[in-house]
């Protein structure tokens, strides 16, 4: 199964219509604890100021993480015909969440599925 929608060539602003998405790998991972902070010794409780609101959680809170790859082709037959791909996403987090925002996508849009 594929996702159908367009794809914005990165830093061209070149837009390939209809262009073909699959995700090419995933990794997940349980983290058994929450990440504690490095150590400060010049603070008063000895920790690394950290950013631990629920935006951030991912980053430190315990349970499942998930690393995903999607590879990008022009179209379906760009991809069967094994021509280089146009795209990869899922190089760092903060395209792993654009990633994870396009897959929520899929199941709260009208999106055309192969």
């Amino acid at each position: 199964m594929a996702l159908i929608r367009d794809y914005e060539l990165p830093g061209t602003g070149l837009i390939v219509p209809n262009a073909y998405h699959v995700v090419t790998n995933i990794k997940v991972e349980k983290r058994i604890a929450d990440f504690q902070p490095p150590v400060d010794t010049s603070r008063p409780d000895g920790l690394t100021v950290m950013n631990r609101s629920l935006e951030t959680a991912v980053y430190w809170k315990a349970g499942y993480t998930a690393e995903i790859a999607v590879t990008v082709w022009k179209d379906k037959a760009a991809r069967d015909i094994d021509a280089n791909p146009i795209g990869l996403i899922g190089n760092n987090p903060s395209i792993i969440s654009i990633v994870l925002v396009l897959v929520l996508l899929v199941w709260t849009t009208n999106v055309n599925l192969c």
